[in-house]
């Protein structure tokens, strides 16, 4: 289980690093200043110090150096994978033995793979062991004896054999190999110290130098009181060796007279360390400590993939550098999830988004493609479970960070149907998802994959935007300006998405919203009412969010706006359909939702009966609206049916044919946009259509939409009906006429 730790200083911090590249140890501690600009990267340097509590190994290698008494040289293997953290306890060795200066003298800067040829890596260690320790010879003679090793040594060997075998002339200056073995170890016997020589990460040099260093140690530089510690992978070098027929790989057992392996790092130290950084790393970067636990699936799946310091450090600058520095305001658990998945296994981040209709679980209309796959919910169901186990057959390891990530994977973890008549995906967990979206969200998930933007992520900082000013706003024309100006930015579409996000975000406004109520009211015939499939406009969607707020807002905000709306005319369809969707609150205290919706049906009730006591022409300019009629006729359904028919006959004229034939057109959305009138609709309005043929015969349409809106009524009474006896005016774009 992943714990949260929090590290309190008790006293101020005296020297906090102003850098964005740390050191790990700096991010453990939490002892660097972070500027909040750029991102937080982790330096990859040879460090003195150990945060996986490895002493006693330290330790042991230490004891196995001090109390090593060898009549020639003796080789120490330090053996561990890439990333082990072998150089970390090198280092420390080394600190630990530096106090005894008396006793070893260390060679600490001999690098194996600054040496491109095997002539120079033996003057290189050459030159560490006698110039660097102190062993005087004249330039002369040193000079002459390294050309006479060189030449003895470098690229004369055959198969199994080192040594140049030759014997030197003597008379002539030259001596024998033995006999310069012989005056260097008596020049090493004279030191009162022991050469410690270090040598790190053996097999990064090149292979031919791999294999002529181990045999330098082995051979030539096999010298009394010198100590070699030699790093490794034992897989690679023994790779190295097998690849060349020059020498067996056993030969490497007689070189390494000890070997210690550094131990793999245990999820308990994984978690110990990695845990610590994270939440270090995620508080700078401005993670609020209360929602560190959202990352609790990927630091699990971190301690499980991430075997060593190095890779971590790795992890760190490639994946939350491209969370948290860019300006997007996408879920952040989601993105750091996502890239490390691309870091870990690049396979299955492939995966996953090429097999997009498994993961997308919400909003789904917005992917067409998806949406007509997933329509048959056995086939879908039976399909996404052969993936999901395929899936996870080789890649287990990372179902619960996915099942965090996407609730289809939660709902196959829990071996439930991904869709069923049980889960609709929408309530409160879409609330969440649309609110922080989230990937699994169709709005969404591309732009987690291609670090892009869209209109959704535009609309969504609008929304941010919009509910933080209105906060500010302390009356209801400046909230009705805002309003305005944000309306006329969107399009009908964007309009849609707008309202769609701003009602599951209305919540968080942390101001009496009430003004915004107020406001949406008042403009609501200047918000589109566009037709979508299985959708609310964006006008009823306004209308979801005005109920919303008149069910949490004050008594006396509330009585205001009855006030308000006491005149509307133009609304009574409006005030009818606000009734429902207060009724239709979840949220709210059911007394106020009662009390509220009774009051609303009242006003509704007050404004038809002074239409027809005061014959108040819904048609006129001043009140029409499309649709507003019907909030007059479910009111003499109630009260008096036998009023409307005779209110229509009153107030029709050539003035307003057009729109009373539009209400009666039925609208309909699928392949095409269809617009019928049927005899049902229209024996609600009529006895019978004299009156209307009369007003035809009459007048003549004078613009496109009044030409459409008499092609409808047309086709209803001369139109020959299709297949399936419909006589509708069809479109492939929706038509909405000015009248």
């Amino acid at each position: 289980m992943f714990r949260i730790v929090f590290h309190f200083c008790s006293q101020k911090k005296a020297q906090c690093l102003k850098t964005n590249v740390l050191d790990l140890k700096d991010l453990y501690n939490n002892t660097f200043d972070y500027t909040g600009h750029g991102p937080i990267l982790i330096e990859e340097t040879e460090v003195s110090y150990d945060l996986l509590n490895r002493d006693q190994l330290i330790n042991w290698l230490v004891y196995s150096i001090q109390n090593c008494k060898s009549a020639q040289s003796f080789v120490i293997g330090l053996e561990g994978p890439w990333g082990s953290g072998k150089t970390t306890i090198i280092n420390n060795v080394k600190r630990i033995l530096s106090s005894d200066s008396q006793s070893f003298y260390i060679i600490n800067d001999f690098d194996p793979w600054a040496f491109g040829t095997q002539e120079a890596l033996l003057w290189g260690m050459y030159d560490a062991i006698f110039k660097s320790s102190g062993t005087k010879f004249s330039i002369l003679r040193s000079h002459r004896m390294m050309e006479q090793l060189s030449s003895a040594v470098v690229d004369n060997y055959t198969a199994g054999r080192l040594i140049k075998p030759i014997a030197f002339d003597s008379k002539n200056g030259v001596e024998s190999l033995s006999e310069i073995k012989e005056k260097i170890s008596a020049y090493l016997q004279t030191k009162n110290q022991t050469i410690v020589f270090f040598i790190d990460n053996i097999d990064r040099a090149e292979a031919k130098n791999v294999i002529f260093l181990f045999k330098l140690i082995g051979t030539v530089f096999s010298l009394p009181k010198v100590i070699y510690v030699l790093s490794y992978d034992r897989t690679r070098v023994n790779n190295i060796f097998d690849e060349t027929n020059d020498v067996d790989t056993h030969y490497v057992d007689k070189i390494i007279q000890q070997e210690i392996k550094v131990p793999v790092i245990t999820s308990e130290q994984a978690k110990a360390l990695y845990s610590v950084c994270i939440e270090n790393l995620l508080l700078a970067y401005g993670v609020k400590k209360e929602n560190i636990s959202s990352f609790i699936p990927l630091a699990n799946y971190i301690y499980s993939v991430i075997p060593d310091l190095r890779q971590f450090k790795r992890l760190i600058n490639s994946t939350f550098s491209i969370a948290f520095c860019q300006e997007t305001t996408l879920y952040k658990p989601d993105l750091l999830a996502l890239e490390t998945i691309h870091f870990v296994d690049p396979t299955l981040y492939s995966q996953i988004y090429q097999n997009r209709q498994y993961f997308i679980s919400h909003d789904i209309l917005h992917d067409a493609e998806i949406w007509h796959w997933s329509f048959d919910e056995k086939e879908f169901n039976e399909q996404s479970k052969a993936f999901f186990d395929s899936l996870f057959l080789d890649n287990a390891i990372v179902k619960d960070l996915l099942a965090a990530v996407f609730p289809y994977v939660e709902r196959y973890k829990s071996r439930q149907e991904l869709k069923s008549k049980c889960y609709s995906g929408s309530g409160e967990e879409y609330s969440s998802i649309s609110n922080n979206m989230r990937i699994c969200s169709a709005k969404y998930f591309d732009l987690y994959f291609n670090h892009s933007s869209n209109n959704y992520l535009k609309i969504s900082k609008s929304i941010d935007d919009f509910l933080n000013t209105i906060s500010k706003l302390e009356d209801y024309n400046s909230t009705e300006s805002l309003l305005k100006s944000v309306l006329e930015q969107f399009s009908s579409d964007n309009q849609k998405e707008w309202f769609e996000q701003l009602q599951s975000r209305i919540k968080l406004c942390k101001s009496n919203c009430y003004y915004l109520s107020k406001s949406l009211f008042g403009l609501i015939h200047a918000i589109d009412d566009s037709q979508y499939f299985m959708a609310l406009s964006a006008k009823q969607r306004c209308e979801v969010i005005i109920a919303q707020i008149l069910c949490s807002c004050t008594d006396l905000d509330f009585s205001d706006f009855l006030s308000a709306a006491s005149n509307e005319y133009g609304k009574i369809e409006i005030i009818r359909e606000l009734a429902y969707w207060v009724e239709h609150q979840k949220d709210a205290n059911e007394e106020i939702i009662a009390s509220r919706k009774e009051q609303l049906e009242q006003l509704h009730k007050s404004l038809c009966k002074t239409v027809f006591d005061n014959n108040i022409n819904l048609y006129s300019d001043d009140y029409y609206h499309p649709r507003n009629i019907r909030g007059l006729y479910s009111y003499c359904k109630e009260v008096c049916p036998e009023a409307f028919k005779p209110y229509i006959a009153s107030i029709i004229s050539e003035q307003n044919i057009y729109r009373i034939i539009w209400d009666i057109t039925t609208r309909s959305i699928g392949s095409e946009y269809s617009y019928s009138i049927s005899k049902e609709s229209l024996d609600i309005f009529f006895d019978d259509t004299t009156i209307i043929e009369n007003i035809f015969s009459s007048t003549q349409p004078k613009t496109e939409s009044e030409k459409f809106v008499k092609e409808i009524y047309m086709s209803f009474k001369d139109g020959k009906a299709d297949f399936f006896g419909d006589k509708a005016v069809k479109s492939t774009e929706e038509i909405k006429p000015t009248l």
